[in-house]
């Protein structure tokens, strides 16, 4: 959790101090935004050393119902939606069809497009969970602890190269280059605490190269 000085006082994205962490990826300051500072440093160190395979925010939702997924690439890019495709197969909550792959300009500064923009990690994802549930029922803890093991899950399937071609491949069929893609990830762009949770990141380093036998 980046923002347990904020979540305590009831707030979501926000700090102690009011700020919007998820507003300052782009030019983070080591004394307003601490938290995010050293956490955008780690990942660079990291990408110094190899690339970085995938980057997760993951959030709450106050509006849209379900478990899904926001990523950066819009239609050029079918490699990126793999990983919510897999997760997808793993997970009986999380819903592929309400995933999306666009951004606005207004979330420049946001965690994914930042990673994904400026730190070049093709895989860059908001992971949101709901506080409504799902259309039929509220989610319990044992949902999302569920949800949480079934990610893990998903990063060790992401690693067989033969599971991620096979999704790839079922991912391009589908795509016809018409569909309509929204950008609703419930950010609020006035910096209030409206919207997403708690934030918590990770960052996966890639595996090593597939080497030939």
């Amino acid at each position: 959790m980046i923002n347990p000085d904020g979540v305590i006082a009831g707030n979501y994205r926000c700090s102690s101090d009011g700020i919007d962490l998820n507003r300052c990826w782009g030019n983070p300051s080591p004394d307003a935004h601490p938290e995010i500072f050293h956490i955008k440093s780690l990942i660079k160190n990291t990408a110094s050393e190899r690339p970085v395979e995938l980057f997760c925010d993951i959030h709450a939702h106050s509006r849209k119902p379900g478990i899904f997924m926001y990523g950066c690439g819009g239609r050029s890019s079918s490699k990126e939606r793999v990983f919510p495709k897999l997760f997808s197969k793993v997970s009986p909550l999380l819903d592929y069809d309400d995933c999306s792959f666009s951004v606005s300009h207004s979330k420049r500064n946001t965690a994914r497009m930042v990673c994904y923009n400026e730190l070049g990690i093709q895989n860059s994802y908001t992971l949101e969970a709901s506080f409504l549930g799902t259309r039929e029922a509220h989610f319990t803890t044992v949902d999302l602890q569920r949800a949480g093991k079934d990610l893990c899950r998903t990063l060790f399937l992401y690693s067989q190269y033969d599971k991620r071609d096979a999704a790839l491949r079922e991912i391009e069929a589908s795509i016809d280059g018409t569909e309509e893609e929204d950008d609703d990830d419930d950010d609020d762009d006035t910096g209030s605490s409206e919207g997403e949770n708690a934030e918590e990141s990770a960052v996966v380093p890639s595996p090593p190269p597939k080497r030939a036998l």
